[in-house]
C-alpha cells in the first residue's frame, strides 16, 4: 500500500496521443522521476511541474512497475465504504469520495 498527498487522476494512453503530446509526457515523466531516483520520495509541487498533461504519482508508478519486470493487469478506481470495506468506483467518481484510491495489481512477468 502506497500512500500520496497528490490527486488521482485517469491517465490518457499514450497510443491515443499526438506525437508531440507523447513526446512532451515522456519527458516530463523523465524529469518527475529525478526527485524519486535521488530523494526517495515524490514531491508534489515538483510532479505539478513536470507532469503538464497528466499529474499525480501514477505515471511514474506505472514507470518503476514496469522498469521492475512487472506486469500491471488492471487498473481499478476504489472507495471504501462506512466499514472499511474495498467498493469498485467509476473513475469519474474518483473525486466526490472521502477515501479515493487505485488498486493496481501486477504480477512479476518471468512466473
Amino acid at each position: 500500500m502506497l500512500a500520496a498527498l497528490e490527486p488521482i487522476r485517469e491517465i490518457v494512453p499514450l497510443d491515443a496521443s499526438n506525437e508531440k503530446d507523447r513526446d512532451a509526457f515522456l519527458d516530463s515523466l523523465g524529469n518527475s522521476l529525478r526527485d524519486i531516483v535521488n530523494k526517495s520520495h515524490f514531491i508534489t509541487t515538483h510532479l505539478a511541474n513536470y507532469l503538464k498533461q497528466v499529474k499525480g504519482v501514477l505515471p511514474p508508478l506505472y514507470f518503476f512497475i514496469e522498469r521492475s519486470g512487472h506486469e500491471l493487469l488492471k487498473q481499478k478506481f476504489i472507495t471504501l465504504d462506512e466499514s472499511g470495506n474495498e467498493k469498485e468506483i467509476k473513475r469519474n467518481q474518483i473525486h466526490r469520495q472521502k477515501t479515493p484510491g487505485v488498486k493496481l495489481p501486477f504480477r512479476d512477468r518471468k512466473t
